[in-house]
This record gives structure tokens, C-alpha cells and sequence, in this order.
């Protein structure tokens, strides 16, 4: 969905951009060639945010997520192989760019960010709501009552507008 897309470089352009900003950011996708275009388009906005899929094995993805946990890399589009088993604490926002109803998945996904570390102030995460396909609606609507029961009080509908605004708070 290149509305989606766009919408999603737009936020993390303005996250990165943000002065109070204090850790890296996690794009996840389902699918090769989304994770694929979303960085050609990160790209024709200058930003150079690495994409990582299975292809990407042993010392290069080492190096990938320490990057991240030393706050070296700004961003990091990946597929799956980030859904369980990385620790990142400094992470500060996470875009569930791949959708999908899996709780445990879920569970993985918005662990990545919420974990706490010295310094961080903030954990963000950004899913969509799909309001026009039955099976988009529904797998929405299974994300998040998970989150609103795993982290209760911590869920808010915002616009695209509002988002930018938290994101450079």
C-alpha cells in the first residue's frame, strides 16, 4: 500500500528528526519486497536505513543489531528474523509495518521496544488500523485488544498529524 508507505517513511523521517529523540528506531515487515521498498523509498528521502532479511546472516547481522544497541544506527528495516530472541534495549519506536493477528508475534514484536535502559524515556509503538477488508479489520482489531490488555492505558488512536507531534515531543 504506498499510502501506508508513505506514511510510514514520513513518521519515521520525523522521528529521526526529532531533538529529543534518544534511541533507534525498528521497521518491521512481513514480506521481502515491502521491507525492499520501503527502503528504496527511505532512500529517495536521503535517508540510508539498512534492510534485514534472512539473506542477512551471522557477522553482518551481529553487527547490524549491535549498531542498534550502541545507538550507531539510526533505523533498521527488518522481516521476522527480528520477531524473537533480540535483546535492543534502547529502542524507542517500533512500526508494525506487516500487520498480521499473532498474539505470541505480537508479544516478540512490542518487546523489542518496551524493555527499559538507562536513559530512555519513551517507548513508542506504531501499528495501523485497517478498516477495509474484513481479514486487515480483524487482524487489527486482535493487535489491539492484545495491547490494550498487555499494556493497559497505553493505547491511543491518533491521526497521522498527532503522531508527528508525539514523535518530536
Amino acid at each position: 500500500c504506498t499510502k501506508r508507505n508513505q506514511i510510514i517513511v514520513d513518521l519515521v523521517e520525523s522521528f529521526l528528526g526529532s531533538p529529543t529523540r534518544t534511541g533507534p528506531a525498528l521497521i518491521l515487515v512481513q514480506r521481502v519486497d515491502h521491507g525492499l521498498n520501503l527502503k528504496a523509498m527511505f532512500e529517495a528521502r536521503g535517508l540510508d536505513i539498512p534492510f534485514a532479511d534472512g539473506k542477512v546472516k551471522g557477522k553482518k547481522r551481529q553487527e547490524l543489531l549491535d549498531a542498534l544497541r550502541n545507538k550507531t544506527l539510526d533505523a533498521l528495516i527488518a522481516t521476522s528474523i527480528l520477531n524473537e530472541g533480540e535483546d535492543i534495549k534502547p529502542l524507542e519506536l517500533l512500526v508494525l509495518a506487516g500487520g498480521g493477528s499473532n498474539e505470541k508475534n505480537t508479544t516478540q514484536q512490542v518487546g523489542r521496544v518496551v524493555r527499559t535502559d538507562k536513559g530512555k524515556k519513551r517507548a513508542i509503538v506504531i501499528d495501523f488500523y485497517d478498516s477495509e477488508k474484513y481479514y486487515l479489520r480483524s487482524n487489527s482489531n486482535i493487535r489491539k485488544r492484545f495491547i490494550e490488555m498487555r499494556y493497559p492505558r497505553s493505547h491511543r488512536s491518533v491521526t497521522v498529524e498527532q503522531m508527528k507531534k508525539v514523535l518530536n515531543e
